[in-house]
Order: C-alpha cells, then structure tokens, then sequence
C-alpha cells in the first residue's frame, strides 16, 4: 500500500484504508513514501515506534515529521524542523517525541498539538542515541559525552565528560535495572549505579578479543548482552554472572553486521537476534541454537530499522526513501525441521566443490540468462533492473575482464597520495572515504593525468557506493565509463569537452529553440547548462534511486545516450527553466535536486536518440562501446599528452618556485621576527632597567622613610622606657614601705597575740590556784571534822582492809596515768587529768578513810585502847603526806610545761606571723578545753561532788607541812611569770567561747 504524504501546517489528519487480509506473502503491510507539491521524492531517513506499536514517527531529509496511526489508518504531519538526528517516543508523556537536532539541540514535541513544548540543551556534539530510565529521566549521548535529564523540569542530573581523544561509541540504560552502560571507542566498557554513579564494572576489551565493537543488543529482562564489529562475528556476553557465555560466526554470505535488536513476541522465544546485515537484509538468528530462522530481504536495502517488544511490527527505512512495514509473525515462528550448522557441516560444505564442467555451464547459463538483448527486453518492460541484481548485471554489461593480478600491481605501484584535501571538500562516512580515496589513488597510478581532474571525485562517488565491497570490480567500472561515456572529455583539458558542449548545444537547438534563447538571454551556456551535469554524472540532480535507473538505461545504450540525456533533462524542465529569472538561479538549478517523473525522463531520452538528425546525432562523433582487454589495461590518451605534460611541468616548476618563494617567505618573516624580537628584547631590557632603576629608588626612599619612622619610634621608646623607670621606681618604693608597715602590724598583731596569751596563762593559773587553795580549804576542815569524830568516839579500824584498798585505789591510778601516757593525745590527756587526778585521788581516799571510820565506829572493839588508834592514825597521816606530794609534783610540772610553751612561742612569733596566731589559737581552745572538761566532768559526775563534799569531814592535822611546801612553790612560779611580762594598758583580750571583749 502506498500512502502520498504532503506537509500540512495545520495538525489536520488523514485518512488511508488499510487492508490486513492482503498483506503479501513476504509479510509486507505498507508502504510509505514522501513526494512534495512539485512531485519530488523525499527521502525517510528516521522511523520509530511508540511503546504500544500503534505509532509509527517519521522523518525526512527536510525535517518533515509525520506520524501514522496503524489501527486507526490515520496519519499526520507536524511542523518542520532543521535535519534531525534521532527520533524517539517520550516514555514519560505518551503524547511527546523527543526529537534530536544537528545543532546539539533535542526539543520535545506535542505531537497531538503540534507544539514544541520543552528543549533540553547542553550537548556540545550532535545527539545520536536516546534511552529512558524506569522512572522521569532520559539519558542522552554523542560522541563526547552523554547527559542524564530529568523530564519533570527538562533539567540536567549528570554529565557524563571525556577527556583528551576519547569517543562514545554506545551509552544507555540497561533494561530492567538500575544500571548504565557506556562503551568506548577502544572497546572497553564501563557499567555505573545510575542513582550514586559509581563505577560498578569495567570490562576491558581483551574479554571479547579486542573486538571492535560497533553495535550492542539487551535481551528483554536485561541479563545478555550481545555485541558486534563490522565482521560477521557476534560475543555473547552475560550480564548476571559478568562472563563471555560464546563467541558466534555468521555464516559466510553474512559479510558485515550493521545492526542489533533481541525480537521479545508473544509465544516466541526470547533468544531470537534481528540482525541488519551490511547488504542491507534480515537474518533471524537464534543465539542459543546457532540457527538462522529465516530472512528478510527488501526490494532495496534495508538502512535502519526499529521494532518495540510486544509489537508484531517491524519498520524499516530503505535506501530508496521509503519506509516499509513488515508482520514480523512470518520470520520469527521456526521451522518444524531444523538442524544447527555445526562446524564439521559447515568444513564439508566448504571442502565440496563444483566440478570444473560443472562450472564452466553455469558461466556459459549465465551469459546466456544476461545477454544484452535479454537486459534491454527486461528493462523495456519493467523500467529498471532489480536491485538484488544491479551490480551482477552492471558487472555483464561493462563486460569487465577482473584482471586481479594488474590490479594488484597498480595497487603495490602506488608512488603518491592525491587529493590531499579531500576530506575538507567532501566530508563523507568514513567507510566510503576509504573506497573512494583508495579508487583515485588507483586511477592516478593507472593515468597520471586524472590527478589534474578535480571533479573526478564527484563523478565516481556514486559507483564507490554501488561497488564498495569490491574494488576491483570498481576500479574496472570507472575506467571503462571513463573510456567510453567520457570520450573527447578532456581534449581541451582543462577547458570543458567543447566539442561535446558543441553537439549538445545544436541538438538542443534543433529540438527546443525557444527554451535555449531563452537560457541565452540571460547569459547561460552550455558551459552552466549541461557541463555540471556531465561532471557529476547526474547524481546532483537525481536522488539516488532515479540515478539507479538512468544509469541502468545508461549503461544498456551507446555511449551517446549521455549526451541525449542533457539534453532531454533541460527539455524535461522547460515549464521550471522557463519561469528562471535571474542567472544565479539557472546555476543553483543545475546543481541540486529537482522534482522529476523518471519514467518521462527516460523516455524522452530515447525519444531524442531516436528523432535526432543523423548530422547533429552523437553517434556519428563517438565511438562505440569498448571494453577493456584481459590481462592488461589500455592506455588513456584522451587528452592533450605535450600540452599537459608541460603545463605539469611548468605546474612542478612553479609549484617548486612557490615552495621556494614560501621557504625565502619563511625566513625572511623568521629574520625579521628575529630582528623585531632584538628590537623588544633591547627596548625591554631598557624598560626593565629603567624599572629596576625606579624600584631601588622607590626602595631607597621607602628605606629613608623606614629610617625616619624608626628613629622616631627610638625616640618615643627612650621616652617610655624612662617613665616605665620612674613608674617603677615608685612601686617598687611604695611596695617597700607597705611591706614594712605590713610587718610592723603583723609584729604588732603577734605581740597582742603574746600578751593575750599570758594574760589567759595567768588567768588560768590564778584560777587554777584559787580553787587549790579552796580544795586546800575544804580539806583542812574535813581533817578538822576528822579530828573531831576521833577525838568523840573512838573506834576500832580494820587496818589490813583499809591498807588493801588504798594499795588498790593507787593501782587504779596508776594505770589511768599509763593509758594517757600510751594513747594518740598522751600530751593533751596529761593536761587534762593532771589535776583531776590527784583531786579524784584524794577524793577517794577521803571517802575510803570515811567508811572505815565509820565502820570503826559502829565495830564490836570500842573497848580498844587510844594508842593503838594513834598509831593507825599516824600511818593514815603519812599515806595523806604522800599523795599530797604527788598532787604537789604534777602542779609543779603542769607550770613547768606552760612557761616552756610560752618560751617556745615568743621565739617562733616573727617567722610565723599569722600561723602562730591560729596555732596559738588552737593551744587556747585546746587549754579551755581541758578546763572545760574539768569543770564538765565534776559538773556531771555528781559521785564528785558527793566526795568532795563528804572529805571535808575528814580531818587534816597530819599534812600541814606538805601543804605548806606546794603553795609555796605555786607563788614562786607566779611571781617568776610576773617579773617577765610587761601589761600594756587598754588591750584586749579575746576568749575562745564567747565573742566579747573584755578590758584589763
């Protein structure tokens, strides 16, 4: 089915009908072709599916996009852009197509509204690849780098940069996971996390041989990988365990491999590879048992292709324009029988081979089946030949003798390298490059001459493309062409062919004469009328399929066929040269693409062959077809050889003369950059002197300035230093005077503190001898009381008890006064019990001498005579003598410790200072303590009390003189301590219990 396109402005969509019971039993379901208002065909260089395989999005050479709805048989156009390169479905919005520009731009579309809607701009090389993520974001890619958008804002997330000669070969999102592919030029690749971007694994070449890999396929649940060169040789590779799985070799009609896809259908397997091979046809290759299902071949060669899953369509883009839709269910479904091609089968296939009578019959069924008059009756009726067999037939018609050995020795001869800029003129893929380089290196080697032509690039650039896999064959098809349909070309070189130009001009003269006054008139000749058409052999005017069939028609005819072909096109568009106003225009028409019905063009040339006059005809100035000899290729001679040969000459001489000219250029601009650069360096080093000159002046004056400033800061420094003197000096006095006066009041302070001290001493101990002498008191008057009972009654006295009781009570003392002496506080114990003690001794030997007394009173022996009573009495009064002596002693060493004290302490005073104060202060609390406790303890014993009042019925008339003699002693110490103080007047004396002062 055909479908006519026409560009729409508005978004205004058509109907076609569609008819899926006809489809063709080589599952063809349409065919979409572009022709514009001037009937030109248009070539369809993208296609794409949506992700539900309804859409189908296309676009031309002129940036025309068209969208076609398959179930419901309607398409549509959108407004033109610039020449895109890719075209994808948004998987994010389903009205959206994301559409890649030449300028580096990638705008999105609204293909419901036919509104531009968003741009994402950033690449700095063209885009050519597209893939989406799981979620919003996209990533795209070119050579340099690759960008990851995020399509909510149309904002970049990552930019994926190269650096130094690095390229891009493929960059996409792996599917069903979480991961990014990216594969250099030098074959390695590397897979990154797309949410962190961290590298995840590099795989470097050498795992599939140093393959130079040129495309990449993903199985469905992305766990294979498959990957290929421009050889027929696939690498399975696993993407779950990260190892090769195998290597795979197509077969050997498979020369190269242009692209991959993995086919996912319902109830088909999934391991099923479309491969585009680089003839341009399907194979249907099955990875896992190493069979090709079936093929898909095109009545053209297939160019692109683009097929979704679950989608049983399959859109291809021929190398004719159109666009072509297959039902895929025809190749994928496998055959009931099929056996793999091992390698064993395929070495038998190999080894077998076609016997030589066998072979010559099929050489001679050949020609037989390609004869001329067979091709002409076959290309009378369908017009051209089939394109699976164009070369095949272009090949019998040439009659090309395939002398391998000549050729090799032209190629092995190859002395010089020509066109040195012709990838700046002509910027071509780089595998034609290649061919057509290598072809003008092979035509100059044979003729010398052709290095001079320099259109002869664009004259055979066409048959490169039809010859590119065998040079040899295009090697031989250029020069029999050249020797042939381009007779008398360069006779007046390098002039145009003006006899050619001549014979072409009174044809055209004879057959439309108004058309040509008409070029005329504007100062058009055939030089711009018919040479341009010549030189580039109709390919500027014809697109490539129109140029398939000239040629075909060509090449069946006589050499003079060309000639009535410039003819015929001027004649073919006489309404559009006739409408030409200006001669700018007449130059632009010749030199692109015009709207043309081939079928009237070709048969208007045979038309002029036919009708044309035999005078004018080119028959009768050309020669007829010549092929070339086997074994040996003729000489070219078909141009001015001395004229030629001299201008060569003469071009070396002056090319020579140039090369000089630009040597003596050379070194004269070298000299005379030498003699500039003295110049500077002399007028730089004069600066730079004057500048060093100037810096140690400026430094000289900025050293002054620093001299000034420091003389003045010494001065301002002298200055200070003799107020920081004087300052000082007066601290340091002042600090003095305040240290002695300090003194002074501390001396002052310890002297009150002494005098305090003695004061309290002498307080303590006139104290101290007023209650002894009021003990002394009481104890007289009990022994008067005693005397008094003995003297009324007189009584018997057990004398061993009373003996053992104050032996006992005398123990009892003594070892009181061992544990003082022996515990932590010994000193401090001593003090205290020095008095009570003794006190508490006498006490208890009152109290004892009372009870026995008593019980001599109240005994049986009253009858007892008074001299026994005497003398028990005079051994009571020695044992009283005794302990008053001891009392006498320890008041004696009491005084004796204090006044060592208070010695101790004046010598210790002025080193002290504020410790002898708190010392001193501890010794009072420590001495009132005592005497507190003294007092405590015959306050709190009432048993005290009780024995000091009960002794004073006790008498004393035995102990007069040991009374006598420690009162004594008591006054002489007294009276030392009062010959060595000196009581100043109005002082004040602190007590440690109370907080008030009282005035002595």
């Amino acid at each position: 089915m055909e479908i006519l396109l026409t560009k729409e402005n508005e978004i205004k969509k058509k109907a076609f009908t569609l008819n899926l019971k006809s489809v063709q039993k080589d599952g063809l379901v349409l065919r979409i072709h572009h022709t514009n208002e001037n009937c030109q065909k248009l070539r369809f260089l993208h296609t794409c599916f949506n992700e539900s395989g309804n859409l189908i999005a296309s676009s031309d050479n002129n940036g025309n996009i068209f969208l076609i709805n398959i179930p419901g048989c309607k398409f549509w156009g959108l407004p033109p852009v610039n020449s895109c390169s890719f075209l994808r479905f948004s998987s994010f919005r389903a009205c959206e197509i994301l559409v890649g520009l030449k300028s580096n731009e990638i705008l999105i579309v609204n293909f419901e509204l036919g509104l531009i809607t968003g741009k994402l701009v950033g690449h700095s090389s063209v885009p050519n690849n597209i893939t989406f993520s799981r979620c919003v974001n996209c990533l795209t890619s070119s050579e340099t780098e690759a960008i990851i958008w995020d399509l909510q804002n149309n904002s970049k997330l990552k930019i994926l940069a190269l650096e130094g000669d690095s390229l891009l070969r493929y960059v996409a999102f792996i599917p069903c996971s979480n991961r990014i592919l990216g594969c250099y030029m030098e074959g390695m690749i590397n897979i990154w996390d797309s949410s962190t971007f961290q590298v995840l694994r590099i795989l470097p070449a050498s795992i599939w041989n140093n393959m130079d890999i040129r495309n990449i396929a993903f199985s469905s649940d992305g766990s294979i990988m498959v990957l290929s060169s421009t050889s027929p040789n696939l690498a399975v590779y696993s993407l779950k365990t990260w190892k090769i799985m195998k290597f795979v070799n197509l077969p050997e009609y498979i020369k190269s491999v242009r692209s991959l896809k993995f086919i996912n259908l319902d109830n088909i397997t999934k391991s099923v590879l479309a491969i585009l091979s680089g003839d341009g046809f399907f194979s249907f290759f099955d990875i896992f048992e190493n069979i090709i299902i079936s093929e898909l071949k095109a009545p053209h060669e297939i160019v692109r292709f683009d097929q979704v899953d679950q989608c049983v369509f399959i859109s291809c883009v021929l190398c004719s324009g159109n666009i072509e839709i297959y039902d895929m269910t025809l190749y994928v479904e496998k055959p009931v029988k099929t056996t793999a091609l091992t390698k064993k089968k395929l070495k038998l296939r190999l080894q077998q081979k076609t016997p030589p009578k066998k072979l010559e019959e099929l050489k001679d069924e050949l020609d037989d089946a390609l004869n001329i008059e067979k091709l002409r009756s076959i290309l009378k009726e369908y017009g051209e030949y089939p394109e699976a067999y164009r070369t095949m037939i272009w090949e019998q018609l040439l009659q090309l003798p395939y002398n391998n050995s000549v050729y090799d020795g032209i190629i092995k001869s190859k002395v010089q390298t020509t066109f040195k800029n012709l990838d700046r003129e002509y910027p071509i893929e780089n595998r034609s490059f290649k061919s057509l380089k290598s072809l003008l290196n092979n035509l100059v080697t044979w003729c010398g001459f052709f290095a001079n032509v320099q259109y002869l690039p664009v004259f055979v650039y066409p048959f490169v493309k039809v010859f590119q896999n065998r040079p040899i064959v295009c090697f031989e098809a250029v020069a029999t062409i050249l020797l042939n349909w381009c007779q008398y070309w360069f006779e007046y070189f390098p002039l145009p062919p003006i006899n050619i130009l001549a014979i072409i001009e009174n044809m055209f003269l004879e057959l439309d004469p108004q058309l040509l006054s008409h070029i005329h008139e504007y100062g058009i000749t055939s030089k711009q009328y018919a040479w341009p058409l010549l030189e580039s052999a109709f390919s500027e005017v014809l697109t490539s399929q129109c140029w398939f069939v000239f040629w075909d028609h060509l090449l069946t005819n006589e050499p003079s066929f060309l000639l009535c072909a410039v003819v015929g096109y001027n004649i073919i568009q006489r309404n559009f040269l006739l409408n030409i106003k200006e001669p700018r225009e007449f130059e632009i028409f010749y030199h692109k693409q015009n709207p043309l019905h081939i079928k009237r063009f070709i048969a208007k040339c045979y038309s002029i062959m036919e009708k044309t006059k035999w005078e004018i005809h080119p028959r009768k100035y050309l020669n007829m077809f010549k092929k070339l000899d086997k074994g040996v290729y003729p000489v070219f001679h078909g141009y001015p050889k001395v004229i030629i040969e001299n201008e060569t000459q003469k071009l070396n001489d002056l090319k020579k003369e140039l090369h000089d000219i630009d040597l003596e250029e050379a070194k004269l601009i070298l000299d005379k950059k030498r003699q500039i650069d003295k110049i500077l360096d002399s007028d730089l080093e004069n600066i730079e002197k004057k500048r060093l000159f100037e810096m140690k002046k400026a430094c000289n004056e900025r050293l002054q300035d620093q001299q000034i400033k420091a003389k003045q800061h010494l001065q301002r420094l002298t200055k200070l230093r003799k107020k920081f003197d004087d300052h000082q000096a007066k601290i340091l006095k002042y600090s003095k005077s305040d240290l002695l006066r300090k003194r002074m009041i501390a001396t002052d302070m310890l002297c009150s503190e002494i005098e305090t001290n003695e004061r309290t001493d002498e307080y303590q101990t006139e104290k101290a001898e007023t209650l002894l002498l009021k003990h002394y008191s009481e104890l007289m008057k009990h022994k008067m009381h005693i005397e008094v009972l003995l003297n009324e009654e007189s009584s018997s006295i057990d004398e061993p008890r009373l003996h053992e009781t104050i032996r006992r009570e005398h123990r009892k003392i003594l070892r009181e006064i061992k544990k003082i002496l022996h515990s932590p506080d010994a000193e401090m114990k001593i003090r205290q019990y020095n008095i009570v003690s003794s006190v508490l001794a006498m006490d208890d030997l009152i109290k004892k001498v009372e009870s026995a007394l008593a019980k001599e009173l109240s005994s049986e022996y009253l009858d007892l005579n008074k001299s026994e009573s005497c003398i028990r009495n005079l051994q009571l009064q020695t044992e009283t003598e005794e302990l008053e002596a001891e009392v006498s002693n320890l008041l004696n060493a009491l005084s004796k410790s204090r006044i060592e004290e208070s010695k101790s302490k004046l010598s210790t005073g002025y080193s002290t200072n504020t410790k002898s104060s708190l010392i001193y202060g501890k010794d009072k609390y420590q001495i009132c303590a005592s005497q507190s406790t003294d007092h405590d303890k015959t306050a709190s014993c009432p048993m005290l009390s009780a024995k000091k009042n009960s002794a004073s019925s006790i008498s004393t008339q035995s102990y007069p003189s040991s009374v006598r003699i420690t009162t004594k002693n008591v006054m002489e110490s007294k009276k030392k301590v009062r010959r060595r103080k000196t009581v100043p007047t109005n002082k004040f004396v602190r007590f440690v219990n109370s907080r008030s002062k009282t005035t002595v």
